[in-house]
């Protein structure tokens, strides 16, 4: 795949997992919801290192603020402190 296919790829999962956590929300599942938030911005965090970085394959970590510290994607101290925050909702294998 060339770059701008795996960037689509990361983008469309994103935005498919975004319904799951509209329905998760709606339905009152509240931490399900915010562990597919997690996974959405991880998607779009992994889309963004690979439009910055030479490889098509972003590192194998859920931890946002590491993905995006490879990326020249500037962050405030509060962005940072919001993803460090999500990090708490994704399940490290």
């Amino acid at each position: 795949m060339k770059r701008e296919e795996h960037i689509k790829f990361w983008l469309d999962s994103a935005e498919n997992d975004w319904l799951t956590v509209e329905a998760l929300n709606n339905a009152g599942r509240y931490v399900h919801s915010l562990f597919f938030a997690h996974l959405v911005l991880e998607k779009l965090c992994k889309a963004h290192w690979v439009k910055d970085n030479e490889g098509r394959y972003p590192p194998k970590t859920h931890n946002l603020v590491y993905i995006l510290g490879q990326t020249t994607l500037l962050l405030s101290p509060s962005q940072t402190d919001f993803l460090l925050l999500m990090n708490d909702f994704q399940l490290e294998g």
